[in-house]
């Protein structure tokens, strides 16, 4: 993780923006019981269609809730119109896996946000000039915004805590600190 992990800052947030997440983050909102929650905050919460493989490879909890989330219209499934073979080829030899390089390629630059946890996939965003967060920024910036309280914003990372979302010690009490700041 890197230290700051709000890399997006409201004076470059666009209006509107769609968020792009990244099947780590979906995983650990359905597996902390905060997905939903997430769907109703984020308007424009979207996947590709290659995240959407990655997360319902099985028969199983998430394999639904992501189903019933598109079908109502609470995630937004975004399709790569065109593929930039060479592109696709460069992301991968830096380490990205497929989802992350859909995500690179379907989201827009300056418009949408993407949301990584990953630290090869945010160093490639970065340097490619996209907008970043991760999913404590987004935490962060929903109980800054008031979008969720400080009890509510303290349960979730509590929540996150509690499942296989990497987050050192450290971090924690850093975005403990910043959910607790008015």
């Amino acid at each position: 993780m890197s230290k700051k992990p709000i890399d997006t800052e409201t004076s470059k947030m666009p209006d509107n923006p769609r968020f792009f997440f990244d099947s780590s983050s979906v995983f650990a909102l359905i597996e902390c019981g905060y997905f939903h929650r997430f769907c109703e905050l984020i308007p424009n919460f979207c996947i590709t269609s290659k995240i959407l493989t990655e997360l319902t490879l099985k028969e199983n909890l998430s394999k639904k809730i992501i189903s019933e989330s598109i079908s109502s219209g609470k995630v937004k499934m975004i399709k790569l119109k065109t593929v930039n073979n060479a592109k696709w080829e460069e992301y991968r030899t830096l380490g990205l896996h497929t989802g992350e390089i859909s995500i690179l390629l379907s989201s827009r630059k300056k418009q949408d946000i993407i949301v990584f946890d990953d630290l090869v996939a945010r160093s490639v965003a970065r340097a490619e000039g996209y907008l970043l967060t991760g999913l404590l920024g987004i935490l962060v910036k929903l109980k800054k915004s008031l979008k969720v309280s400080e009890k509510e914003a303290m349960s979730i990372l509590a929540a996150l805590n509690q499942t296989n979302f990497r987050m050192s010690s450290t971090l924690y009490v850093y975005i403990l600190r910043m959910l607790s700041e008015k």
